[in-house]
């Protein structure tokens, strides 16, 4: 309380009396006891509030490793510091178990001083914000609905996902204890109490029932999901007691171990035997890797109860990148048609890092084909909200959002394109007649939507660089099909000083791998050293030659001895033998660096194949035997190596895109006994938007895989299927 002290103006001393001494003395004590009492209030005050400043510190500490302080509405998830530093090592290097004792213990947090309040451990959820729900949109007017968000820029899917909210919603006291800490991967990101899963308590461990996955209704079913993070060093044996515990038998697991050097998700399985994980033993039984995913095989049991094991399915999609969207939905569509055709009776646990960003949009894809197929309408905003009143921030950006639209209307385009063998030429027969009228047959219609589909949202990466530059330019056979440098093989090996690292191809996927070839141009004059620094530098032992030699086309050269040998600076290529077939050429050729001291690590044979049935003024070839025998003459060779097949026909796109695309659907078959003639070609699209660019091209695979099936069902001896 402020004092006012008031300062007399002096006055001369009156004329002396008997008690005129006795006045100075008064005055002066009065001075010092008004003096001593203000030094002694500012003492007080200034000790009050360095204690209350202690307090408060103390309390912002604690506070600071809420979620709620978040400030940013659409920021990133901030990850948290692991407990332990060895979070990336294989549980193979642990003795095949994680209970050891050797761990790091997390270090107690502050404790405030005792005669202050200790601040609430967990903070306050926010406050609701009110809601505005969207209609729902009939699945015929998608496109438009699309095209009219994507038009209004920042008024579009970005100002309708900002109504969402974003921050914490319900309370979350189990996850914020100091036990279960370490158990969180990311400080904003915790399981609700009334949401998440509870495990049954470990003996002797009370807080052993925590684990950071919730419940996450489905379109029509009540807790159909099971949203999670991806395991850390503190929570690896808790997500197989929660698979065991809640009869899981799927896992769909949608990030990679580590990604762009961040541990991104703890292997919670081991490549070549068991391990053990509490009282659970797990082993991997089977392993099939995909071009996007990649399926394994579990068999669980628990400790002692070996005749009581399970069998569950982890659905590993390899290709999606963190806090983006794909940037096709394709892939990921075909690969929630492999997840979604097995029924199984158990649950699924879906995953990612942080278990809400790329989850949270696989299970919003989901319910809402499931919406789509039963009412022909989707309410996306609508799902994503109730959501979000079990676990937070699920579909983490604007983009995921969006994505999630385009995923749904390239769904409601495509269709059902897996056809099984069975019934391959009742659908080719469709194909091939007009749609309800329409001028068009459906075959055209495939194609038309194949265009529109390939074309990529990251147009910067689809811009050619090095294969327009000056010195590059007179490379290109035809300068309007060129590759991008994400996509195009670089050259190594220099003949001339003058060399540089470009040749006019594309890396090309196959069934099972990306870049299992690489498609390129005819050579021309000036680029056939290229062509064998190609084969040299790729490590090549096949090539697929699909034009023929036009003796009137000048910039065609001959780019194998016809005898003998050739040799192109270091480079020396030497013919061993011919072999000839109906349709085909097989050549053999030993190629070797004569300057190099690698002798047999440089050397090796590369095999030829040359297709005569397909002249480059043709769209297609005159007869597809030929083709069928090609297909299988090449497939012994392409499946012994890990290098890639140099393919190439006269600009490197057209039949070369078609070759592919058969081996590929070719594998398929063997594995699915089905094939998928958009996705394979769509596929290629996805290197190049140049690929497969004629329609005759894209029927043409119909109609050999129609004439292997044939072969197939055909008891002739001349089959060579």
């Amino acid at each position: 309380m402020p004092i006012n002290v008031t300062v007399m103006q002096y006055q001369p001393p009156p004329t002396t009396t008997p008690h005129s001494d006795v006045v100075p003395a008064v005055v002066s004590v009065l001075v010092i006891v008004v003096l001593g009492l203000l030094i002694g209030l500012v003492i007080y005050k200034r000790r009050r509030f360095l204690q209350a400043k202690e307090h408060s510190d103390v309390g912002v500490k604690e506070q600071e490793t809420c979620i709620h302080l978040e400030k940013k509405v659409s920021a990133e998830v901030s990850e948290q510091p692991e407990e332990y530093s060895n979070d990336h090592i294989n549980v193979k290097a642990v003795d095949h178990s994680c209970d050891g004792t050797s761990e790091k213990q997390p270090k107690p947090s502050p404790k405030p001083r005792q005669e202050a309040s200790s601040p609430q451990a967990t903070p306050s959820p926010e406050e609701p914000k009110p809601f505005t729900p969207v209609p729902s949109v009939r699945i015929e007017d998608l496109a438009d609905y699309i095209d009219m968000k994507k038009l209004a820029g920042e008024n579009g899917f970005k100002a309708d996902y900002k109504t969402l909210p974003n921050l914490q919603l319900n309370p979350w006291t189990v996850a914020s204890k100091p036990e279960n800490k370490q158990k969180n991967r990311y400080l904003n990101i915790f399981a609700y109490d009334h949401s998440r899963i509870v495990l049954q308590p470990l003996e002797d461990d009370p807080h052993s029932d925590y684990i950071n996955a919730c419940y996450i209704d489905g379109f029509q079913e009540e807790n159909k999901y099971i949203a999670c993070q991806g395991p850390n060093k503190a929570s690896l044996r808790d997500i197989w007691r929660m698979v065991w515990q809640l009869d899981v038998d799927k896992i769909i697991m949608l990030t990679n171990p580590v990604e762009n050097g961040k541990t991104k998700c703890m292997q919670y399985w081991d490549d070549t035997g068991p391990v053990t994980y509490a009282d659970m033993i797990v082993t991997t039984v089977k392993e099939e890797v995909f071009l996007d995913y990649t399926l394994r095989d579990f068999y669980i049991h628990q400790i002692g109860s070996e005749d009581h094991s399970r069998l569950v399915r982890q659905y590993h999609y390899t290709t999606w990148p963190d806090m983006k969207p794909p940037e096709y939905p394709t892939p990921l569509l075909n690969f929630m048609r492999v997840v979604n055709a097995e029924q199984t009776p158990g649950r699924t646990v879906i995953h990612c890092s942080a278990g809400v960003g790329r989850t949270g949009t696989y299970i919003a894809l989901d319910a809402m084909l499931e919406q789509m197929a039963h009412e022909g309408q989707v309410d996306v905003l609508g799902f994503i909200y109730q959501m979000r009143q079990k676990r937070i921030k699920m579909v983490q950006t604007s983009e995921q959002y969006k994505f999630i639209f385009d995923a749904l209307l390239a769904s409601f385009l495509t269709g059902d394109t897996v056809y099984n063998a069975d019934v391959f030429r009742q659908k080719l027969s469709a194909l091939k007649k007009s749609e309800g009228g329409a001028k068009e047959t459906g075959m055209a219609r495939q194609f038309e939507i194949l265009g529109k589909l390939s074309v990529s949202p990251s147009v910067d990466s689809r811009k050619p660089k090095a294969a327009i530059t000056p010195e590059n330019l007179d490379k290109n056979r035809f300068q309007d099909l060129v590759p991008t440098d994400r996509a195009r093989p670089f050259l190594r090996l220099k003949m001339h000083g003058d060399d540089n690292d470009y040749i006019n191809a594309n890396f090309l996927p196959g069934y099972r791998k990306a870049n299992v070839y690489i498609g390129t141009q005819m050579p021309m004059l000036n680029t056939v050293a290229d062509f064998w620094r190609l084969v040299y530098d790729h490590k090549a032992t096949t090539i697929v030659m699909l034009n023929t030699l036009d003796p009137n086309d000048k910039t065609m050269s001959c780019y194998w001895p016809q005898e003998g040998r050739i040799e192109y600076g270091p480079l020396v290529i030497e013919l061993n033998e011919t072999t000839k077939y109906k349709s085909i050429t097989k050549r053999s050729f030993t190629l070797y660096n004569k300057t190099s001291n690698l002798e047999f690590e440089d050397s090796w044979v590369v095999t030829q194949f040359q297709y005569h049935d397909w002249p480059s003024d043709k769209a297609i070839p005159s007869s597809f035997d030929g083709m069928l025998t090609l297909l299988e003459l090449s497939t012994q060779p392409c499946e012994r190596t890990n290098a890639p097949v140099i393919v190439h026909c006269i600009d490197g796109y057209g039949a070369t895109s078609v070759y592919c695309a058969l081996m590929a659907l070719l594998d398929q078959f063997k594995f699915e006994k089905a094939v998928n003639v958009f996705q394979a070609a769509h596929r290629l699209r996805m290197v190049s938007i140049n690929m497969m660019y004629s329609e005759h091209h894209f029927a043409m695979c119909y109609d050999v895989l129609q004439d292997y099936l044939d072969c197939l069902a055909s008891t002739y001896e001349n089959c060579i299927w």
